[in-house]
């Protein structure tokens, strides 16, 4: 795994919302829980993948139309 970023420390909740997060990347994270005698202990190492960037399609753009002004509710085909 590549070098680790620290992204949360001394947190008391459960629940943790790194943001947005890039399309295709692979994050690592671990847990280090420290008790009210300051021990702690090193969870294992754990992995995802996000997923690939959404496939839109390009917009279309109309530059002349006839008649113009087009009646509202008109079909157009490309």
């Amino acid at each position: 795994s590549p070098p680790i970023t620290k992204v949360s420390s001394d947190q008391s909740s459960t629940f943790y919302d790194p943001g947005a997060m890039s399309y295709s990347t692979t994050y690592y994270w671990y847990i280090v829980a420290r008790d009210n005698h300051a021990a702690t202990s090193t969870g294992s190492e754990w992995d995802f993948t996000t997923g690939s960037a959404p496939n839109n399609p390009p917009t279309a753009y109309i530059d002349s139309m006839s008649p113009n002004p087009a009646d509202e509710g008109a079909s157009v085909s490309f």
